[in-house]
This record gives structure tokens, C-alpha cells and sequence, in this order.
């Protein structure tokens, strides 16, 4: 059945029939529902964790946009990206051996790019980065947006220009967070434009004056902007939760390396299931 229309680059997908359903494979695309605004207030949905079914009539179109997500032989066709298959916690066993757990009134949850131009690389750990953020702040935990962005890459774009030959433009459509995050005024976004999320910024200046000493780490890329702002938490004596299925990089090799480099000398390596769960009963 014909539900609506996409260009099939990753971006909105506007509904065009009156029944929606999370999952549905269209061409090689995952088609997943989120209501606009903070909360989910059709009378016709259900809503399990990351599972979102939806009945739209026709008077509630105009309220609801959908994100279209390759599914894992498009992304992997595309953009040479395999699907996460687990939380990798058995991989890095051997490193990951200093087991703590964060403390809600002493710690902050950082999301990190998650961005329209990172959109392929995402969409696997949206789920997951949507299960943190609700159980962060069912507890109080503060929740901090990161969005990467250039407003002048030839005074600004510094080695990460001349490295990538590509940046992402402060304003453009790709720098714009990732529809469905269900960003809330208690929040904050915070703009930076290197791989560490403390650099020239006032991050550290922030949290230290909210007595804020844990790091909870999500997002993207693992082994760029997420594992180089953990390991400048961790020199700046901020104890760093690095949750394992909910960051992404371009393929699984590099993912494992970074968890285990993480877990020998930077950070406690975490599974969404595992910080959700502590979270939740503390």
C-alpha cells in the first residue's frame, strides 16, 4: 500500500494515506511515525519503548511527520553501513572490567550530532537514544543536545576541512537535529564545531556550576565526536558512562575498537538495556 512519498535520501516523508505502522518496508525503506511536539496525544497510537504503531485519520495528518530510515541492505548498498546486532558487551569484556553506575543528581546525558547529516549512521541507535533521554529525564538528569556546524569553514574549519575536504554548514538543512528527538525547553543545544564537545565551548563552565560530575555519552560518530568528548571529560576528572548500543559509527570494526580503547583507560561501557534499567529503580 502507497502511505506517502520520499526522495529516498533520507529525509522527510510526507504521509499521503490516512494508516500508518512502524517497520513497513517500502522499496528497501523503514518508515518509522513520530508525532510532532513534545507529547504523543492521538488518541490512536500504541507505544512500546521503541516500537510505534499509529491509526491516523484524515483530520490528523497535518500533526504527524515520519522519518524514513534505509533499512540495513539499502544502508549497506549506500553508504557501506551495517546494522547494529547487539550491544557488543561480549566483545569488549575483556577491557570492560571497572563496573560503576551513574548518579541521577550528579550526572548529565550528552547526545551528540544527532543530526540530518549523520541521518544514515543514526537512524540504527535512534530507538535506543530515545529509551536514554526518557529515562533520564523521568529522573531529573539533564539532557544536552550537541549539533555540530560551521558558520565560516574557511576561518573555522580548521584540520577537520582540510582532513574531510567536507563540513557542515551552521544553518543547512543537514545541520538540523534529527526530527522525532523530542527536544524539551528543559533542555539545552549546544553548537560547537570540533570533535570534542568541550572545546570552546562552556560545557565544562556549565555543568561544574551545576555540580555536575558524570557523564552519560550517546550519539554519533563512536570514534570521532562522541569517544574524543569522552576522553576530554575524562582528563577534565568527569566519570564517563559510554553507552554501547546507543552510539554509531560507519562500520562495526571501528565501533568495537573505540568501546574497548574507551573501556581500558576513559569510561564504564553501558548497554541501553543496563542504564535504562538502573536509571528507572534508583
Amino acid at each position: 500500500m502507497v502511505i506517502g512519498e520520499t526522495d529516498f535520501a533520507c529525509q522527510t516523508f510526507t504521509i499521503t494515506s490516512w494508516k500508518a505502522c512502524i517497520s513497513l518496508r517500502i522499496y528497501q525503506i523503514r518508515v518509522t511515525l513520530w508525532c510532532k511536539g513534545d507529547k504523543m496525544s492521538s488518541p490512536n497510537f500504541s507505544w512500546n519503548q521503541t516500537r510505534f504503531v499509529v491509526n491516523v485519520s484524515p483530520e490528523n495528518l497535518p500533526f504527524f511527520d515520519v522519518l524514513v530510515f534505509p533499512t540495513r541492505d539499502y544502508r549497506s548498498e549506500r553508504f557501506g553501513f551495517k546494522e547494529m546486532a547487539s550491544d557488543f558487551l561480549d566483545e569488549i569484556s575483556h577491557y570492560n572490567v571497572r563496573r560503576a553506575w551513574p548518579k541521577p543528581d550528579q550526572c548529565a546525558l550528552l547526545v551528540i550530532d544527532m543530526q540530518q547529516y549523520f541521518l544514515p549512521i543514526a537512524s540504527p541507535i535512534v530507538g535506543n537514544v530515545l529509551s536514554v533521554i526518557e529515562a533520564c529525564r523521568s529522573k531529573g538528569i539533564r539532557v544536552i543536545f550537541t549539533r555540530h556546524g560551521h558558520r565560516d569553514i574557511s576561518r573555522n574549519g580548521g584540520m577537520l576541512a582540510k582532513w574531510w575536504g567536507d563540513c557542515i554548514e551552521y544553518g543547512s538543512r543537514k545541520w538540523e537535529l534529527i526530527k522525532g528527538l523530542s527536544i524539551q525547553d528543559t533542555d539545552r543545544i549546544l553548537d560547537k564545531n570540533r570533535y570534542s564537545a568541550f572545546f570552546e565551548t562552556d560545557l565544562d563552565e556549565s555543568l561544574r556550576f551545576r555540580k555536575i560530575d558524570e557523564l552519560i555519552v550517546t550519539g554519533v560518530m563512536t570514534n570521532c565526536c562522541c569517544e574524543t568528548t569522552a576522553r576530554d571529560g575524562f582528563i577534565r576528572d568527569y566519570r564517563i558512562f559510554f553507552v554501547s548500543d546507543a552510539t554509531a559509527t560507519v562500520d562495526e570494526e571501528l565501533h568495537v575498537a573505540s568501546l574497548k580503547n574507551l573501556a581500558y583507560g576513559f569510561a564504564h561501557i553501558l548497554s541501553t538495556e543496563e542504564l535504562r534499567s538502573h536509571i528507572m529503580n534508583h
